[in-house]
């Protein structure tokens, strides 16, 4: 029923831990492998499948290193029978229970065309720390499952904890939808945000209440991608520069508008108009609307000031017995900066380290994350 494609370049240790962790979750799902890796990684990545083939529903493609990441997913895509599919990058954690309840959810429910979860940060551990090699934190996770396309669109705009939805498990069809303008095109900031809003405009998604993924971070991504993916974080002015961007921009006229359609409640024209303005809204990351300004003429209003306490709140949790009882277990794994980020984004500690291993319903998954690090240092 579903596809996971997981495209990698030159990180054959990370594809060794990805698949070691899917083997200990029995994934049974098909699991397309894009690879454009060179030299000891591909040898390494080859001797892996070989490895894995008769536990694991394998599907491996050695491409040509001259595919670009765009058109590395859309070979994939392209190939998937099945009538799900999702993205997941050979650097995360992918809970299948979690991925389950999508596939569950988006069978019953055939008004939404995707759905994700939680997504924790695992990040570098205190040295202090014998038996991890990172921890968790939670990361950005957003969902928009508003009817009207233009509300999903401004509540995408408005969000603070938007996270790129390359990663949601999406209806076959859907994806192939679009993606397919991107085929061609080098993969840069505003090519993602694009994609973002065609990923928004196509339907509503799913928030599953779950961790979904656990991703990788602190390592040395920005030398890395400036390798895999050039000239990623182009600035809003050069977008005009680039032959590009105006043929990408029209070839997704096509797409938004077909999803737009869908909606009878509004103007063709007039949706795609603001649909344009949304995306250059939040290209050069100014406000759609006065709505999220703060300030606002004649100062700050009453509102402002009680939203302001209410935000800040969320760090007396500490005062809560079974809130406080976590801090103390876990002060070890965590520094003060740490643990300033996990109240900001978790006041409650429902993804610390030590709730994870201990009350979580998600332990099993969290336990097999720590096992395939520890296997991933033992054999490297």
């Amino acid at each position: 029923m579903i596809s996971i494609i997981i495209p990698t370049f030159q990180r054959s240790e990370f594809l060794k831990r990805k698949l070691y962790h899917l083997k200990l979750q029995n994934c049974k799902y098909e699991i397309i492998i894009l690879d454009t890796s060179l030299g000891i990684h591909l040898k390494k990545n080859k001797e892996l499948i070989e490895k894995y083939k008769n536990c694991l529903n394998l599907n491996y493609f050695d491409l040509d290193k001259k595919f670009h990441f765009n058109k590395k997913i859309f070979f994939g895509i392209k190939y998937i029978q099945n009538k799900y599919s999702i993205i997941s990058f050979d650097d995360d954690f992918l809970n299948l229970e979690a991925l389950d309840d999508s596939l569950n959810f988006l069978e019953k429910q055939r008004n939404y065309v995707g759905a994700n979860g939680y997504v924790l940060n695992y990040i570098h551990a205190p040295k202090k720390i014998h038996n991890l090699k990172r921890i968790p934190i939670l990361g950005k996770f957003d969902v928009f499952d508003h009817h009207n396309i233009l509300e999903r669109n401004k509540q995408y705009l408005f969000s603070n904890a938007v996270r790129n939805q390359i990663f949601n498990l999406y209806r076959t069809n859907v994806l192939k939808k679009i993606y397919k303008p991107l085929e061609n095109r080098p993969w840069k900031k505003y090519t993602e945000i694009l994609f973002n809003i065609a990923a928004i405009s196509s339907g509503k998604i799913k928030l599953i209440k779950k961790i979904f993924e656990i991703r990788t971070v602190n390592y040395n991504k920005e030398k890395y991608q400036n390798i895999s993916v050039p000239n990623f974080r182009s600035s809003f002015y050069h977008d005009f520069d680039n032959n590009d961007f105006i043929s990408l921009l029209n070839s997704y006229k096509t797409v938004f508008k077909h999803f737009i359609k869908k909606d009878k409640y509004v103007d063709v024209d007039k949706a795609y108009c603001e649909i344009i303005n949304i995306y250059f809204c939040h290209r050069i990351k100014t406000y759609y609307s006065q709505e999220l300004a703060g300030l606002k003429k004649g100062g700050l209003k009453p509102k402002d000031i009680i939203s302001f306490f209410l935000r800040k709140l969320k760090y007396f949790n500490i005062l809560k017995l079974n809130v406080l009882y976590l801090l103390i277990r876990n002060i070890k794994y965590y520094n003060i900066h740490e643990i300033v980020r996990m109240f900001k984004r978790d006041p409650n500690l429902k993804f610390s380290h030590y709730y994870l291993n201990n009350y979580s319903s998600e332990s099993k998954f969290y336990k097999g994350v720590i096992k395939a690090n520890q296997y991933f240092k033992k054999i490297d």
